[in-house]
């Protein structure tokens, strides 16, 4: 005959029954890990964060910092390429996802949505 689904092997339920089959299985206590305690040094650095995005019409990516829309210059040049973002505080990297080229690093000002690339505007020119 097969137990209720409410049941355990051998009609046993309830939290017996949980003991029961944690003895059978060898486990002997079900939280055998240590408490976590407070001031303890094992806290990893924040490792920040990875976003995928592809590049805007305008050569642009977007991306919220503190609930705030910011806007990278990266070049029209790049329009529609698959980008990675990683993200480490204000320190952000912009890679090409196909080729793993770096096409930005920059430090986000938060006072500033757009952030220009720094180079001048216009096509360039050969010399």
């Amino acid at each position: 005959m097969k137990a209720p689904p409410h049941r355990l092997a051998g009609g046993r339920g309830g939290k017996n029954a949980l003991e029961h089959e944690l003895a059978r299985l060898g486990v002997t206590q079900k939280n055998s890990r240590p408490k976590a305690a407070p001031g303890t040094d094992l806290q990893a650095p924040d490792p920040g964060r990875i976003r995928t995005d592809t590049i805007d019409k305008a050569g642009s990516v977007t991306m919220r910092h503190n609930g705030k829309l910011h806007h990278f210059g990266v070049g029209r040049i790049h329009e529609g390429t698959r980008v990675l973002l990683i993200v480490e505080g204000l320190d952000i990297r912009i890679i090409d996802t196909i080729t793993g080229e770096n096409l930005r690093q920059l430090t986000l000002d938060p006072t500033r949505d757009y952030q220009p690339t720094g180079k001048p505007k216009g096509p360039t020119r050969p010399a």
